[in-house]
């Protein structure tokens, strides 16, 4: 995954604001018992991030790979955002639909009728969540055909991992970039209650493929 410096992308949004704001808006924001514009910009930074990675196509997102199992089933990381896709070596194909385990397909599945519901050319995956004691929210993602114990590690989750900021660096795809950087100028906007400003937030979504009719509803 692809990593910038925290303080080399709140610079940047900076400038997007500062080239498009009036400066009667931008001065006056600073102050011994007032945050910085700078500390506001990097209050969004994570947040900003994960809502364009939830809203882009996965061709524009650098994917993590987990191959962690526990029972016979696949775990999925702490760290996901959205999933991409389910692969089991049993399979020929991976799959992007993940099914919730109180599926009818479920049962047909587990009592045995996998032939007639699914097979390797056409699986199914299924998403168990549990709350379990001294270890909070466990999920896990159940395969029909099921993984083959012999060969497990070619089994895989493929997904978006959430942002977060390490050592002064925040995770943040190539190509999502710019409309992360873009939708968080939108995010600092809403904040400050700057009425008069550039729509970043269908800026950023033009820049990840999404209609405009579509724009509405994210920017409500």
């Amino acid at each position: 995954m692809n990593t910038v410096e925290v303080d080399n992308m709140v610079s940047h949004i900076r400038c997007i604001l500062d080239e498009n704001e009036t400066h009667t808006e931008l001065s006056g924001i600073s102050g011994e018992r007032q945050l910085s514009l700078e500390d506001v910009i990097q209050s969004h930074l994570v947040s900003g991030v994960d809502a364009v990675t939830l809203l882009a196509p996965f061709s524009m997102i650098e994917c993590d790979r987990s191959t962690a199992q526990a029972d016979g089933v696949l775990v999925v990381p702490a760290d996901i955002l959205k999933l991409g896709w389910v692969k089991a070596n049993s399979w020929n194909i991976a799959i992007s639909q993940v099914h919730d385990i109180s599926s009818p397909l479920y049962k047909m599945a587990k009592h045995g009728r996998v032939g007639s519901v699914c097979n390797a050319n056409n699986p199914l995956a299924f998403e168990t969540v549990e709350n379990l004691p001294y270890v909070g929210v466990s999920r896990t993602i159940i395969c029909f055909p099921s993984i083959d114990s012999e060969s497990q590690t070619q089994s895989s989750i493929m997904y978006a991992k959430k942002a977060s900021i390490t050592n002064g660096r925040i995770n943040v795809g190539s190509l999502l970039y710019e409309p992360s950087c873009l939708y968080i100028a939108g995010l600092v906007c809403d904040s400050m209650g700057w009425a008069k400003n550039r729509d970043y937030k269908t800026d950023a979504m033009l820049m990840l493929g999404i209609q405009p009719q579509m724009q509405e509803q994210v920017n409500g």
